[in-house]
């Protein structure tokens, strides 16, 4: 089982709890065990600290528990970088994308910094970080968004910190679709909004998002209930066996291809 916390201020003492709790469900125990014990913290700097007297405490800790991880659960995600909320707050998609991967680079080489993972571990470290993004409806914008994602994570694995393994520089995300966007007005529209939102973060194989959150049509007003969950599962259920979209390649890696030789 992996379970994800989707939270900021208490993810190093949830770790921790779950990591030293005696009978507490769900823990991780100590020696074997807890090379086996998956999950994944969401810690995010520019969120947990807006203000500059308390980013360097932050990335401090931030480090910490990554290294922590790395020496007692060597399977935990140690962060989630969660760059969802900075569309949420009003930035682009394009923006989006570098305040993340900013924060991703300022964690890694803190995380380096602070010499607690000998140099020839940092790949491994790398290769745990993962990302959540958001997705809007800037359908062409955000599809681009997510390959150049991953193309610059690449890129950035191999020149900055020296990551051979391609498994290890491999973008891992998760994405929930925007929800600002939905109308309490005509909500029936919602579903339109949400259905363009998902195909722009699955349409292109290099850069497709493994876990999908589609937020129901009522999310901005109501309480999720049975329903929701069943109508959010069924979009997701359509689109990958009902269409023909995980049947091919990707449709748009000559394009792109092109696009870099000037053509």
């Amino acid at each position: 089982m992996n379970t994800s916390m989707t939270i900021n201020a208490t993810a190093p003492w949830l770790l921790r709890a779950l990591h030293r709790g005696r009978r507490a469900p769900g823990r991780c125990a100590r020696g074997p065990r807890a090379a086996r014990c998956r999950t994944t913290s969401s810690r995010n700097i520019s969120r947990a600290a807006p203000t500059s007297s308390c980013r360097q405490p932050s990335l401090r800790l931030t480090a910490d528990v990554i290294a922590f991880a790395y020496r007692e659960v060597p399977k935990w995600n140690p962060i989630n970088v969660c760059s969802y909320h900075l569309q949420e707050a009003g930035a682009t998609p394009v923006q989006e994308l570098a305040f993340a991967l900013a924060t991703a680079i300022a964690v890694i080489d803190a995380v380096k910094a602070t010499g607690q993972v000998p140099a020839g571990d940092l790949p491994q470290v790398i290769g745990r970080i993962s990302f959540f993004v958001n997705a809007g409806l800037r359908f062409i914008t955000e599809m681009c968004k997510m390959r150049a994602f991953t193309e610059l994570w690449d890129e950035l694995c191999r020149e900055r910190w020296g990551v051979a393994d391609e498994k290890l520089r491999r973008f891992r995300y998760g994405v929930q679709v925007n929800s600002l966007g939905l109308t309490e007005q005509q909500p029936e529209n919602n579903v339109y909004r949400i259905l363009l939102e998902m195909l722009a973060v699955t349409l292109s194989k290099d850069a497709r998002a493994a876990p999908c959150s589609c937020r129901p049509g009522t999310r901005r007003w109501a309480c999720r209930g049975p329903w929701d969950q069943q109508w959010s599962i069924r979009l997701q259920q359509i689109v990958a066996y009902e269409t023909d979209l995980l049947e091919y390649d990707d449709i748009f890696d000559g394009l792109a291809r092109d696009r870099r030789q000037g053509r």
